[in-house]
């Protein structure tokens, strides 16, 4: 295919002919994505990109930053001025169930040491994210989630 320089963007697999236009609609979205962020590759999933797309049809229709959690952009500022990764931190803890000990393990740290940056992020927003309600984690992972795109 790329001798011909022909790419594809691939939907979700589906069985029902009649929403053929909502897996139209996922492969533009794969293809538009995946040209924007590995344009090295020819061939691009939607499963893949899902998050990027959603996140630019959010902005499409409202402004990102209103969607994020004010406690998000405070860390958020925290990282750009002291050169902290807090933001990823906090991210992938709520994303491991709040799991310290999983948490290290898939950053590639000691369980302590992302204790400690628990510990800092918590006196940056003056809230224990290790006591958050269910609700309150959803809103916080997405908002790290957008807080990457600001």
């Amino acid at each position: 295919m790329s001798k011909l320089g022909l790419h594809c963007g691939c939907s979700h697999i589906f069985d029902r002919f009649s929403e053929l236009r909502y897996y139209y609609i996922q492969s533009k979205a794969a293809l538009y994505e995946g040209e924007k962020g590995s344009p090295e590759n020819i061939l691009w999933n939607f499963g893949d990109y899902y998050f990027a797309d959603l996140i630019g049809a959010l902005d499409n229709s409202t402004s990102l930053k209103s969607l994020c959690h004010p406690n998000i952009l405070r860390v958020h500022e925290h990282d750009n001025i002291y050169g902290t990764d807090f933001v990823r931190c906090l991210r992938t803890y709520i994303f491991n169930g709040c799991n310290i000990a999983q948490t290290g393990k898939e950053l590639f740290m000691h369980r302590n040491t992302h204790a400690y940056r628990l510990e800092k992020i918590a006196e940056t927003i003056a809230m224990d994210v290790q006591q958050l309600p269910e609700n309150q984690r959803m809103q916080l992972w997405f908002s790290c989630r957008i807080s990457c795109v600001l």
